[in-house]
């Protein structure tokens, strides 16, 4: 019987990222001749394990059946490890240690939780508060396209439409990624004429 094959190590760039962040795995020392390697992704904790594919939850980048696995997009902590088969002996192979990535997500959420918020013309409208994971530096733009910082939360509108504010949070999370973590989050308000009868049909429940 032939020895146990030797899979190698792999390493990492990163151990920590922030949610939508870019992580490269590469094959820090080869195993042995004649090889045939498979990198191999987990969701859960290692408890089941499948090729890379895109998928909601990331998206594969290079060669991800030999040298280099570069995960993008990761919205997931995963853990990662290379399968090395010996010749094309499907029986005789090993895996490398896996490794781990953790994904820091500091989503931004509202006491409701809506996206879409209606206002009279000519009435007042306060514009949630946006809630963090973590302590953030959050700041509101808009509407629309207009990037410049909302002083106000309660807005009055003068004219009739839908209008998009942004609300981006910046965080430097201890004990997380080295680099600040950025999250943003759009609502829509929509102005309505309190006049309009068929509006207030559509939109009374």
């Amino acid at each position: 019987l032939s020895s146990k094959p030797n899979p190698g190590t792999i390493t990492q760039t990163a151990t920590k990222i922030c949610y939508g962040g870019t992580v490269i795995f590469s094959g820090l020392q080869e195993g042995e001749t004649n090889s045939k390697y498979t990198w191999e992704i987990s969701y859960n904790d290692g408890e089941c394990w499948e090729i890379p594919a895109d998928t909601d939850l990331t998206n594969i980048d290079g060669d991800n059946k030999n040298t280099t696995l570069t995960l993008t997009n990761l919205t997931q902590s995963v853990k990662v490890r290379r399968k090395y088969q010996r010749g094309n002996n499907e029986l005789n192979y090993a895996y490398t240690q896996p490794l781990s990535v953790e994904v820091f997500d500091n989503a931004i959420s509202f006491e409701n939780d809506f996206s879409v918020y209606y206002v009279r013309l000519g009435d007042n409208l306060t514009l949630p508060t946006a809630i963090t994971k973590y302590p953030s530096t959050v700041t509101l733009t808009g509407p629309n396209n207009n990037t410049n910082a909302v002083t106000s939360y309660t807005i009055t509108p003068t004219a009739i439409g839908e209008f998009v504010y942004t609300y981006t949070a910046v965080s430097q999370i201890v004990n997380g990624p080295t680099s600040a973590c950025t999250r943003t989050r759009i609502i829509t308000v929509v102005v309505y004429d309190g006049t309009d009868c068929d509006f207030g049909k559509k939109y009374t429940y």
